[in-house]
Parts: structure tokens; sequence; C-alpha cells
């Protein structure tokens, strides 16, 4: 049974195989909050071809969602020597389980590990890009310098029916803007929607529009960790 005076908050998902939900409700316990799994994405993993159509082997793998793993994973007697530029330490922790490299651990965004390729990497390289269909922010400042971008679709992430009603709530965790998108959708409009919004960075933090969150809250960084130090700040209830 829930200690009636430690605060709620709902860890939105999305659903895989990663572990990724797993770390963050952990890191929520660990700050002294009661985490609620209530998942309103699945991700499909598209089964791409290992190959991804490439006629030259790439000079580097960008990868900015611990989604993309799986298929660079049947892909890794091909690309297995390939270094790898990863968003997060969650995402390079994948790709090092999966058995690739990582020389470009980023600690923000898309834009930002887009940026850290660029102090690296000149006009006339390749770089591999496995994406979800909806994500962006990383080809176009890479391509405007010279860089070819293969990018390959390689997951799509879908709506789920969350188990049962939205439980109360007072803080809310979002990990990507199709989450935040999925939630209202999903949520009764008159229901009371938790105080706090956290979103695991500046992308998602821009798609919460919902004046009924009284603060909007943004991670330092795409990990565990800062979530724990977040909701440590708000001083759960003894």
């Amino acid at each position: 049974m829930t200690d009636p005076g430690t605060r709620q908050v709902l860890i939105t998902g999305p659903i895989h195989t990663s572990g990724r939900t797993g770390r963050y409700a952990h890191a929520a316990q660990a700050a002294g909050w009661d985490a609620i799994d209530w998942p309103v994405l699945r991700v499909r993993d598209h089964g791409t071809d290992p190959a991804f159509g490439l006629e030259h082997i790439p000079d580097l793998i960008a990868v900015t969602s611990a989604s993309a793993v799986p298929a660079l994973g049947r892909a890794r007697a091909v690309l297995g020597g390939v270094p790898c530029a990863a968003v997060g330490p969650s995402t390079a922790s994948a790709l090092r389980a999966a058995g690739f490299e990582v020389s470009i651990e980023g600690t923000g965004g898309a834009e930002a590990l887009a940026a850290e390729i660029l102090t690296r990497h000149e006009a006339g390289a390749l770089v591999l890009w496995p994406r979800g269909e909806r994500a962006e922010d990383l080809a176009a400042p890479i391509s405007a310098a010279g860089i070819e971008v293969a990018e390959r679709v390689v997951y799509t992430v879908e709506a789920c029916e969350p188990g049962g009603a939205l439980p109360r709530a007072d803080a809310v965790f979002f990990a990507s803007p199709s989450a935040v998108e999925a939630f209202g959708a999903r949520a009764n409009p008159n229901a009371d929607l938790p105080a706090f919004a956290i979103a695991i960075g500046t992308t998602t933090a821009g798609a919460i529009s919902r004046a009924d969150h009284e603060r909007v809250l943004v991670l330092e960084q795409p990990t565990p960790d800062c979530l724990r130090a977040v909701l440590s700040s708000l001083e759960p209830r003894t």
C-alpha cells in the first residue's frame, strides 16, 4: 500500500524492450516518490533489412533513441566496427550492450549531438541515422556542412491504451513529444492533472501546452539520475 504522504509521479513510457521505463521508475523511487507506470506509447520495430540499403559502410552511426538499437543489432555483422554517436547515457549503454563502440556520448538532444558530430567529421563523410518516423533536428545541420546523412526509419511509436483511468499523481514524466500528445489524447479533460510536468528535454518541454500544470520542469540531461535530482528538489512529503 502506498504511503499517503508520498508523492506520486506518472511514468508515461514508451513500452519497449530496453528497460528504459524501469530505470526512470527506479530513479523516482530513489528520490522518495511512488512511481506509477502509465505508458501511453508502444514502440514497433520495423524489422529493417540489416544492410539498411547502403552502398558504402558509413563513417559514423548517429543514434538518437535506444529504440533504434534493435535494428542496429541485426546489422552488427556488417556495421559492428563503425563508431556510434549517441544521445544520452541510456542510449550509449544500449549500444554497448549490443556490441557497438560509442565514440561520442552527447549529453543534450539531437541538435547538440549534431553539433558534436560536426566537430569531428568533415564534408564528404557518411553518417547513418536509424530513427523513428517522427524524429528530426539531426540531419539538417549535418547535411548543411556537406556531410551525407543516410536516414532510415526503423521503428514507429504508436499510441496505446494505458491501463485504467488517469491515476491521481503530483507529477508526470514525459520522455518524448509523442508521449505528451498521446497523454493529452488519453487524459479525461475533466480529470485533475498532475501539478508538475517533467520533460526529458527542451523539445519535449515545448510540446507541453496544457495550462493545467503549475510548472514545467526540464531535465538537465536525458538520464534517470537527472529525473531523480528534479524530483528530490520538489521535496516529497513525509
